[in-house]
């Protein structure tokens, strides 16, 4: 199931991973949860491995677009949603 995960733009099998390991297994899953709580819920559970390029892989998953192409003020964006996210 994971494996249409690991296809997505920005993604591969470790990410899939840490996604199906947080209840996200398929790219609609994804586009339901949305890159910031998909990004928030791997980042609790795995602290140290997620880093904020994940969370613009998710973006950029879910938009067709390469993670380092995603615009500064979206990535400003994101990151203040992830603040503003309940705890």
């Amino acid at each position: 199931m994971t494996a249409r995960l690991a296809a997505m733009r920005n993604l591969g099998e470790k990410s899939a991973a840490w996604l199906a390991e947080v209840g996200i297994k398929t790219p609609e899953e994804l586009a339901d949860v949305g890159a910031v709580e998909a990004y928030a819920r791997v980042k609790a559970a795995r602290p140290r491995e997620a880093s904020l390029v994940m969370l613009w892989a998710l973006y950029g998953a879910l938009n067709d677009m390469h993670f380092a192409a995603v615009p500064p003020e979206v990535k400003d964006m994101l990151k203040d949603m992830l603040r503003q996210r309940p705890a």
